[in-house]
């Protein structure tokens, strides 16, 4: 990667912004693999869910067959490298070792699948029991919390070695706990967050089908929702950013989705200016390849914000 950024600075630097801007759309397609992977892995658990017994009253236990799963360039992801299942824990509030909302990915040890657990608050308990299926519920209610714990499951797949030092998997040595300052700002923490907010962006402004045409999409949905502003919140919030794409401001882009913080997204207090820069990194990745898809922004044209742009942004 460092060859690659070297590689495109480089181009910039001597104008060459055609040749550079091919290379960045292909080194973005990489993203493209990641979010398939999270659809098929959500939608089988959707779809296809084994219901496994527990002697925990408080938890109830599914599994997904993960040789159900066609993921493009599979050999990249290699998912069947603890074996073939995937586990899924969702625990009651009443769970006394769990004492707030969230999820978690658990590496697996001595034979056992990898599992995610989640863990619902009382409030959000209460919705997803009221009727129907409770797993499909809280996927429905909680969808980019488990799409950032399947993307932790896709980076530990990367790797045929569990101890591999060159894993992303790196946590800030002794600041190992899941809301410490070492694991915020880890290289494997960065990279779930922003494939759960690129996967949330992504789904939603193409209506869950990255085939559509956003062309079209925009026009018939997403600008009327912002030049009326009548919508639901999340509707507004991505009628204006893809707004933000079309009309290039990649400032406003970027600090609308820094300004949308949760747990998922981006913001903390805690957060380093590099993994800070990092973040803006990646949104300004997305911003372009968002622009791609667009049929009246021209990729070789002046259009393009300069890739060193979020810097500014950055240092206000």
């Amino acid at each position: 990667m460092k060859k690659l950024s070297k590689l495109i600075n480089f181009l910039n630097s001597n104008n060459l912004k055609k040749e550079s801007i091919y290379l960045q759309k292909i080194a973005r397609e990489s993203d493209r693999f990641y979010i398939e992977g999270i659809i098929k892995i959500i939608d089988l658990f959707k779809t296809n869910p084994i219901i496994l017994p527990s002697n925990n009253p408080h938890e109830l236990r599914y599994q997904i067959d993960l040789k159900d799963l066609k993921i493009s360039h599979y050999k990249f992801f290699s998912p069947r490298r603890f074996g073939d299942f995937l586990d899924l824990s969702i625990y009651h509030p009443d769970e006394n070792r769990w004492q707030q909302e969230g999820g978690m990915y658990t590496i697996p040890y001595g034979g056992a699948n990898p599992k995610i657990s989640l863990f619902p608050n009382p409030q959000q308990w209460v919705m997803i029991t009221r009727s129907g299926d409770i797993l499909q519920n809280l996927i429905n209610l909680e969808e980019t919390l488990l799409a950032h714990e399947v993307s932790h499951f896709l980076n530990d797949t990367r790797f045929n070695n569990p101890k591999d030092t060159n894993s992303v998997s790196t946590y800030g040595r002794e600041n190992t706990g899941t809301d410490s300052f070492g694991y915020i700002n880890s290289t494997e923490e960065v990279h779930s967050r922003i494939m759960a907010t690129i996967h949330f962006i992504m789904m939603e402004l193409f209506e869950r089908d990255l085939d559509k045409n956003i062309d079209d999409i925009y026009r018939q949905k997403w600008l009327p929702i912002y030049k009326n502003k009548n919508g639901s919140k999340k509707d507004i919030f991505l009628a204006n950013i893809i707004h933000d794409v079309i009309s290039n401001d990649l400032n406003s882009f970027l600090n609308k989705i820094l300004s949308a913080s949760t747990k998922l997204y981006i913001g903390n207090e805690d957060l380093l200016e590099k993994t800070r820069k990092r973040y803006l990194k990646r949104l300004y990745d997305l911003f372009i390849n968002l622009q791609n898809k667009f049929n009246n922004i021209e990729e070789e044209g002046d259009s393009f914000p300069s890739p060193d742009d979020y810097y500014l942004y950055s240092n206000e």
